[in-house]
């Protein structure tokens, strides 16, 4: 990365009024977060795939700093998955049960950014009464 004046950095940190400018400004905003290298020249790589490899760099940066907080996402998946078994019939927890397997758990918990047990059960409680709401009024329906 190319040594930016404090100018030039702030410069950077401003949203540009051009939309057509926004791809560039979020590349200036992933170089100085990440320190990463310049977008390459549009003649060897498409900026597109750049900003791509960006986002997986960024994505892996946040899934470390999740990590290195202690967080322990397989035993909150395991709690819930035992939970729904112990709850199997009542309230829509056999969706959970029928539907989810653990690494579908995990990337849920990760997506909402729950990190306690109490939380991931209040967060699938309320997809597995949406489920049992749409399976009432199916039932309904039937009728």
């Amino acid at each position: 990365m190319t040594a930016r004046s404090p100018r030039e950095s702030r410069k950077a940190l401003d949203f540009p009024d051009n939309p057509f400018d926004a791809a560039g400004y979020v590349g200036d905003l992933v170089c100085l977060v990440l320190g990463a290298e310049e977008p390459p020249p549009a003649a060897q790589t498409p900026y597109r795939h750049w900003r791509a490899d960006a986002v997986r760099r960024i994505t892996g940066c946040l899934d470390a700093c999740v990590f290195a907080s202690g967080v322990d996402f397989a035993a909150i998946a395991a709690a819930v998955a035992a939970h729904a078994q112990a709850h199997y019939g009542k309230d829509g927890w056999d969706f959970i049960v029928e539907c989810w397997t653990l690494d579908e758990i995990i990337a849920e918990l990760r997506e909402e950014g729950v990190a306690s047990r109490s939380a991931a059960i209040a967060d699938f409680a309320r997809i597995a009464a949406l489920l049992d709401e749409r399976r009432a009024e199916v039932r309904a329906e039937a009728w």
